[in-house]
């Protein structure tokens, strides 16, 4: 569990302004699409694009950036 939390902290760190507090860091700290399309490529899971915007539609239906929850439900789902 807590190699899951470190991988989703490495990942939805990605696109967090430097401008901003610390504090304000830790609201942001969400995983986009680009940023679960990059821990895919990063860990060899290969998954066609559409699959993985697939799988993201599917854990966040308002297409909101997962929060470490939802980052958990996808990797079964990629895995397959």
């Amino acid at each position: 569990e807590m190699v899951k939390f470190e991988i989703y902290n490495f990942y939805s760190k990605q696109h967090i302004r430097r401008d901003i507090s610390f504090e304000d860091q830790d609201r942001e700290q969400k995983m986009d699409k680009g940023e679960l399309t990059g821990f895919c490529r990063d860990f060899m899971m290969l998954p066609p694009k559409s699959k993985i915007h697939e799988v993201f539609r599917l854990v966040s239906p308002l297409q909101q950036p997962l929060n470490f929850e939802q980052f958990k439900k996808t990797l079964p789902i990629l895995a397959m």
